[in-house]
């Protein structure tokens, strides 16, 4: 078994909004983790919030490693592993039809590639025809950001994976597509990580992006009645309301920025049975976003399409 990290958690202060720069203007919640009290704050200007302090990137990758070591089979915590992908596997289908129907096709990324499901959905994802004959719609690569899952994505997939710190020297213009499932609220700076993939991304290329919505409806009733939301403000240090996602993409160099709809179920796989409750709920749903030009937004993910 791994040890802990070792004495008091490594803590950094964030005092400005890490999406816009903005000033902090309320707390939202106060969360504790290790007998440390972490803030959740509302940004003045964006609307988003962010959680502060918070762990540094050496110390969280300390952490996953030991919840890993204590539990491998853990499905919340130490996201790394492919044995809790499954849960996933419609978020992964959708998210490649939706980037086949803009058009994509060539090389992706998938962003924090969490042991390679996503990467071997779109391996099998569909054949297309060209001057040379059938091919692979697209041909998947990870950028995994500890070391586990590097080995782990590299093990199972057998598609090429870099490292975080590879990014910077990749070339411009590589990938058509770029996926980032539920990534960006756990990176301790997103808006130069966006800056890197809008890099990378081809001119014609399209970014799809998911991240928890905290400006969820339910979300903010449990926070006006005193109840703390389980924002979980160690793994997600960064909170995003429709908005302030839409911001923190197009100040990247995103100028096309699509919110989307989520389905019945939103992440829910193999092992997730629809009832009639899920079916409604979702249906209410999409209904208050078309009447409202997704300016309500209720669902509790944000699904993003962006292209520069």
């Amino acid at each position: 078994m791994a040890p802990p990290p070792a004495g008091a958690p490594e803590l950094a202060d964030r005092a400005a909004c890490p999406l816009c720069g903005g000033p902090p203007v309320a707390v939202v919640a106060v969360e504790q983790w290790e007998g440390v009290a972490i803030r959740v704050v509302r940004c003045g200007r964006c609307g988003g919030g962010f959680s502060t302090p918070v762990p540094t990137l050496a110390y969280r990758r300390a952490t996953y490693r030991r919840w890993s070591a204590e539990d491998p089979r853990a499905t919340r915590q130490a996201h790394f592993g492919i044995h809790q992908q499954p849960r996933n596997a419609a978020l992964y289908r959708r998210a490649l039809r939706v980037l086949a129907g803009a058009g994509a096709r060539g090389r992706l990324l998938d962003v924090g590639c969490a042991g390679g499901m996503a990467l071997l959905f779109a391996q099998d994802f569909e054949a297309v025809q060209d001057g040379s004959g059938w091919r692979r719609r697209f041909e998947a690569e990870g950028l995994a950001v500890t070391d586990e899952e590097w080995s782990q994505t590299s093990a199972v997939t057998g598609c090429p994976v870099h490292r975080a710190e590879d990014l910077p020297g990749l070339p411009d213009g590589r990938f058509a597509a770029v996926t980032a499932f539920n990534t960006l609220e756990h990176v301790h700076e997103p808006l130069p990580l966006l800056g890197e993939l809008r890099r990378v991304l081809a001119p014609e290329g399209a970014l799809y992006v998911v991240v928890p919505n905290n400006a969820f409806l339910f979300l903010r009733l449990r926070a006006g009645i005193g109840r703390v939301p389980g924002l979980e403000p160690f793994e997600h240090l960064n909170h995003f309301t429709p908005r302030s996602l839409t911001e923190l993409l197009r100040r990247a160099g995103f100028g096309r920025v699509r919110l989307l709809d989520d389905a019945p179920g939103g992440t829910q796989g193999f092992f997730h049975r629809l009832g009639a409750r899920d079916v409604a709920k979702w249906g209410v749903f999409a209904c208050v976003g078309a009447l409202t030009g997704k300016r309500a937004y209720w669902y509790p993910q944000i699904l993003a399409l962006a292209r520069p």
